[in-house]
Parts: C-alpha cells; structure tokens; sequence
C-alpha cells in the first residue's frame, strides 16, 4: 500500500480532513470501537481504526502516544496521524477535550508507526466510510 505525499496545502487538508470526520461520525458504532463492553458514543475507542482510515486517504504515517486518562495517573494508548507535509490531525481527540482535528496537547508522543491493516474494527469502518462517500 502506497502512502503519497499530499498534493494539497495545509487548509485544504484540514479543510478534507474536517469532512472526512463529519462522514466518520455517522460511521462510528460500538462495533469499530477499541472497547465494545465500555463505549460511550461518539469517538470513543475509535482512534486506531479512524487513524487506518484516514491513513488510507491521506497518506502519511499513524502516531501512537499515551493521553492522561480522568484521574491522570493512568494513561491511555491513543492514535492519531502525523500526514505528508509534518500536519498532524486527530479526528478522535474530542474523546480527551479536543476539538476532533487537532491532537490534545496533553498526549505524548511515543513512537510512529505504518499500522497494522489485520485489524476487524478498521475493515468495518473502512466499509462504512466507503458507503458514506
């Protein structure tokens, strides 16, 4: 699988990744969520299979990084993309306050990864997306 460099400009990829988000949304279920027992709704649990997805559409590579979980003292492993051009997005940051484009700053960074496509909960939502376009 080929991750292209962008051809677009800073604005014009947030301004498409802002869409993709609006299309993830209705995509987004307690099936494409990391933890079906706990989902809430929304983004939650969906950062690995949302960060595949736009991987798959706009290149670039996959972050992994800890978030400070409610009482600080536990962290959660978070995903977000870091995409050509060094913009990194974060369409499930609302999860932990954000805005659902940009990463909180809270999050730290660990390491960038290629990401693993044998993932289920990131083929159901690839589908869904796709059906959505």
């Amino acid at each position: 699988m080929s991750y292209r460099k962008s051809q677009q400009t800073p604005s014009q990829t947030l301004s498409r990744a802002k869409g993709m988000r609006n299309k993830l949304k209705k995509c987004w279920s307690k099936e494409t969520s990391y933890s079906e027992d706990y989902y809430t709704g929304g983004s939650d649990g969906q950062c690995y299979p949302t960060a595949l997805v736009v991987q798959d559409e706009l290149g670039g590579k996959i972050v992994r990084g800890d978030v400070p979980y409610e009482n600080q003292k536990i962290y959660d492993p978070h995903f977000w993309n870091l995409l050509p051009g060094g913009i990194e997005i974060d369409l499930t940051s609302d999860q932990y306050g954000g805005d659902g484009i940009i990463p909180v700053k809270k999050s730290v960074k660990l390491s960038v990864i290629s990401g693993d496509r044998r993932n289920k909960k990131y083929w159901l939502l690839k589908e869904r997306f796709k059906e959505n376009k």
